[in-house]
């Protein structure tokens, strides 16, 4: 089993490279019951045994670290961490606390599986993902640009105050932003940075495998984490698979997956995902 020091979650790095370690011997040399079903070839049934090894690795070594880490914060602190999510037509703190609630639950029932929060934490991820890396994407460029116009300065001037209210969509005010970023030489023309800064491009609207593999993703997102996620969101496709029900011989609700997923949700809204 992995072991987090309790006092200090935030050196998770070494835990996470360790976790890498495991997952690597498991898929070469671990034991593994031969998979009943049609294949194409053998390449196709390892592909499938691989992915299993790696839901159970994530479930078990991560998910039980996790779990016990999150036990220990509500002993030893009464409750687990409290985010604050974007309160507009869709109210994502309530969200929150509805897969919160689910989770702490399981945990004192002791239940395998979180139902409702293995559900509802992807949304969560992709909205807080999705929100950071904008974040950083546009202030970064903020502080780059210059030689901006009267009217280019007065579409800038909100994001540089802590409270602003826009009468358009997203993809309506960060376009405009885009073009100027764009026009001025300081960010690429790329379908991927426009996904990221405006919510969509010209061939696709913005989704949570999308964000991950994005090459700015990739720069931002310390790598530890950045290979977590393609693990949990890419290689697994955890979140259609739960939506859509695919994958059935995988047990995609087990608790220790929702407890991954909940730190996950935490150290990207602490920021602490981040180069």
């Amino acid at each position: 089993m992995l072991k987090i020091q309790k006092n200090s979650i935030k050196r998770r790095f070494p835990f996470l490279r360790d976790f890498r370690t495991i997952y690597a011997f498991d898929a070469t040399d671990a034991e593994f019951p031969e998979p009943i079903g049609y294949f194409a070839d053998d390449g196709e049934k390892y592909e499938f045994v691989k992915k299993k090894i790696l839901l159970q690795d994530i479930a078990l070594h991560l998910g039980n670290t996790f779990g016990e880490y999150h036990v220990h914060k509500i002993n030893t602190e009464g409750a687990l961490p409290a985010i604050e999510g974007k309160r507009l037509a869709i109210n994502y703190r309530e969200i929150y606390c509805k897969a919160m609630a689910d989770y702490v639950e399981t945990i004192r029932n002791e239940n395998k599986h979180a139902i409702a929060a293995s559900f509802i934490l992807p949304a969560l991820i992709e909205q807080s993902l999705g929100m950071a890396l904008q974040n950083r994407m546009l202030r970064k460029y903020m502080t780059e640009v210059k030689g901006l116009s009267a009217e280019e300065k007065g579409l800038l001037a909100p994001f540089y105050g802590k409270r602003y209210i826009f009468y358009g969509s997203e993809e309506y005010i960060m376009g405009k932003v885009f073009k100027i970023f764009v026009r001025k030489g300081v960010l690429k023309n790329s379908p991927d940075n426009e996904i990221i800064l405006t919510g969509s491009s010209r061939r696709k609207r913005r989704t949570l495998g999308g964000l991950i593999s994005s090459q700015y993703a990739k720069e931002k997102i310390l790598p530890e984490y950045y290979e977590l996620m393609k693990d949990i969101f890419i290689r697994l496709n955890i979140r259609n698979c739960i939506m859509h029900g695919l994958g059935e011989s995988f047990d995609h609700l087990d608790r220790g997956i929702a407890a991954t997923m909940f730190q996950l949700l935490w150290d990207i809204s602490g920021g602490e995902i981040f180069v």
